[in-house]
């Protein structure tokens, strides 16, 4: 992730911006852009910000970059930690939590079955792919998510994948592989709208939780292994809410120039 601290007058990056320097060979290399714009202290920390995928596209929310923003406060002494800190991006919240071994809790909310608020789905579905039936399931929690459940044997291009997925979906989907292993050991691969394959996506860990438990895979708090590392998510069943559990790591300090606003297309 890359966390931009602007006034909250001044104008996002544009797209181009976006896709140039979230490039890895092009740019810094970013998955998500970050984007502090105000703050508020009455009845607690209050920020709102922008997420901004790496091909330019807003969404709703990033649930790992809500890790990182919360330590980026933290280390700047802008949050005491004292306090929840509430993170509003677009039409969702976010509260976050600081132990004192430095993990950071992130209160997500409540999952609901479908693609959207209102668009409500069965439980478990099929999903048809290259003649194989996969059993899936449709989260959303505050983005859309699919589920996919195989085994450690069975193979799939989770890239191929997503982007079929895209074709289906108006507004993209995150696309999820839950693989189940022995002694109830869960992991993921996720294929992130915007992005391609990422190494952790909190939410699909949280969607990915929830779909485990109710298919029998596992208890109301589980750790699910991602490529990048270890998210434990809590889930409780009677509310639906969830909440996730990992560290943040600093990385670089850079300054962002406002001319810099790129006019030329993107590398890709």
């Amino acid at each position: 992730f890359i966390i931009l601290d602007l006034p909250p007058t001044e104008p996002n990056p544009n797209s181009i911006w976006i896709q140039t320097y979230s490039h890895r060979h092009y740019g810094i290399g970013f998955d998500q852009a970050l984007i502090i714009k105000s703050r508020k202290t009455q009845s607690g920390h209050h920020v709102d910000y922008h997420v901004i995928n790496a091909n330019g596209q807003a969404v709703g929310q990033c649930d790992n970059g809500a890790r990182c923003v919360a330590d980026y406060l933290y280390q700047s002494g802008q949050w005491s930690a004292n306090t929840p800190l509430h993170l509003h991006a677009l039409d969702n919240q976010l509260t976050v939590t600081r132990s004192d071994t430095g993990q950071y809790c992130v209160f997500m909310g409540k999952i609901l079955p479908g693609i959207n608020t209102s668009e409500h789905q069965a439980t478990t579905q099929t999903l048809a792919y290259q003649k194989k039936a996969l059993t899936c399931r449709h989260l959303f929690i505050g983005n859309p998510h699919v589920i996919i459940h195989t085994s450690p044997n069975d193979t799939i291009d989770l890239d191929a994948m997503g982007q079929y997925c895209q074709t289906h979906y108006p507004e993209g989907i995150n696309v999820t592989q839950l693989i189940s292993e022995p002694n109830n050991r869960l992991r993921i691969k996720t294929y992130e709208r915007g992005a391609g394959q990422t190494l952790s996506c909190a939410s699909a860990a949280c969607c990915a939780a929830v779909a485990a438990y109710d298919w029998g895979l596992s208890e109301a708090q589980t750790d699910i292994q991602t490529p990048g590392g270890i998210l434990t998510i809590t889930y409780d069943p009677t509310t639906g809410y969830v909440t996730q559990a990992g560290p943040a790591t600093y990385v670089y300090t850079g300054n962002y120039h406002t001319s810099d606003t790129l006019s030329n297309k993107a590398p890709y």
